[in-house]
């Protein structure tokens, strides 16, 4: 094992030259910001060991630097990594243009195409003359995003619970138990592909949201994240409701939820400014609809399925399929999130009269005894192997789901939210989109605290 702490890569930020893997410390008209990528000390001995042998395997590292204010790119670029080094140097010159702004800077770590490791931080450059640094190297700590099962325990405020037992079976058999570090993390590494249960222990009133995650590790270059949330009471299930376009009737949709002392919800409306993950990861389920084709649907799309892969749920509503790049209209599409959505588009929506078809006894459908609507429903078809519980009459989806790998569930309601409450739609909707967010939330939300780096 490699000791805690040790140098795992030097990043040189520089004004104007070009990227290389060494610098001349001395260029002129150029004042370098030095990092030091380390280990932290605060990690499980798992994580730490998992770092080590990491830092043995990396090939590449992908640098990605971006203006913090307005997220312009600045750079990303790919450095290769030769065998057998002790320290990984990378040189990376920023343009003369960025010099005094505060820039996020990326580094990621990999072999081949899997990811090993990540860190993100931001620093201003600044020029020989105007800089006041010193040159001495700024401490920044790096996570394992590798192989394996990482997670995280924490409360219900979103503080980090350590010294919490967590185990991990296989077949009804306990496989390994670990221990969550100070920062409340925990690391399994070494597994096999396979089916597996993650399970923290409780004491005293307090109790796991979820209880249990069901994951799935696909290959032994699978990394997926599961995480806990202990508290007392029941587990309430924390709701954003996102949309955008031509009309904010996200209070409407939102109203839907309202009554359920188990749902707590916000809304958000897009119109320039992105929920950045930051945001989404403070809620279990987002519900996210459209009103009308917004132009950032795609990045908008690659952030919420960035809260996916942090353990993050999704339930999808009508004129979302509008925009798919399926649909056949001029869309940018929804960018990661059309890999792991339950519906693909088959028309976008569809605007004549209809009414509930078939129902299958599920969670999703508790209470669901009649539904019709006069339009905006329809135009879907299910994908990725979802599982269709509740049918329009004529057949077409109205209400599926998919689970993840790490368990997150991503459920699909064709029908528009917001109309639900302002005429053409009757029946028990309050029932359906409740159920919704409810069966989603159950199953835990993403990480929020010990190893949340990126959307690894």
């Amino acid at each position: 094992m490699r000791p805690r702490g040790r140098l795992l890569v030097l990043l040189l930020l520089m004004t104007g030259g070009a990227c290389s893997e060494s610098v001349s410390p001395d260029r002129q008209g150029a004042f370098p910001l030095l990092f030091s990528i380390r280990a932290a000390s605060s990690i499980s001995a798992n994580e730490d060991e998992a770092l080590g042998r990491a830092f043995d395997k990396v090939d590449s590292y992908r640098v990605i630097v971006t203006d913090s204010l307005t997220r312009e790119m600045v750079v990303d670029t790919v450095i290769v990594i030769a065998a057998g080094l002790t320290s990984h140097t990378l040189d990376i010159s920023i343009p003369d243009a960025f010099v005094g702004r505060i820039l996020t800077l990326e580094i990621i770590a990999f072999l081949g195409d899997a990811e090993l490791f990540r860190t993100e931080t931001a620093a201003t450059v600044e020029t020989e003359t105007s800089g006041t640094g010193t040159g001495e190297p700024i401490f920044v700590t790096v996570r394992y995003t590798g192989p394996g099962l990482r997670g995280s325990v924490a409360t219900a405020g979103g503080e980090s619970i350590s010294g919490v037992n967590v185990s991990l079976l296989r077949d009804g058999s306990l496989i390994e138990e670990v221990v969550t570090a100070a920062d409340g993390s925990f690391l399994f590494i070494d597994l096999l592909p396979g089916d597996y249960v993650v399970r923290p222990t409780t004491t005293g009133d307090l109790q796991a949201c979820p209880g249990q995650r069901d994951v799935t590790l696909e290959s032994g270059t699978t990394s997926l994240v599961a995480a806990f949330v202990l508290r007392t009471g029941s587990c309430t299930v924390r709701v954003l409701v996102v949309s955008g376009g031509d009309f904010d009737d996200t209070s409407a949709t939102a109203a839907q939820l309202a009554g359920d002392p188990e749902i707590s919800v916000e809304t958000f409306f897009f119109l320039s400014d992105l929920p950045r993950l930051d945001k989404l990861k403070r809620y279990d389920v987002v519900l996210l609809y459209m009103n009308g084709l917004f132009n950032e649907s795609s990045s908008l799309g690659s952030e919420v399925a960035a809260f996916v892969s942090l353990g993050g749920n999704v339930v999808f509503g009508s004129f979302y399929w509008q925009g798919r790049s399926g649909s056949g209209k001029e869309t940018t599409g929804w960018g990661a999130l059309e890999g792991i959505d339950p519906f693909a588009s088959a028309g976008g929506a569809v605007y004549r009269d209809g009414s509930l078809g078939s129902v299958t006894p599920h969670g999703l459908t508790q209470g669901l005894l009649t539904l019709a609507s006069t339009g905006f429903w329809g135009g879907v078809t299910a994908s990725g192997g979802a599982t269709v519980v509740a049918r329009w009459n004529d057949g077409t989806p109205l209400v599926g789901y998919r689970t993840l790998s790490a368990g997150q569930r991503m459920v699909g309601v064709s029908l528009f939210p917001a109309h639900s409450t302002v005429g053409g739609v009757s029946g028990d909707t309050g029932a359906l989109w409740k159920n919704a967010v409810r069966w989603a939330g159950a199953a835990g939300g993403p990480a929020r605290v010990g190893v949340v780096v990126g959307g690894g």
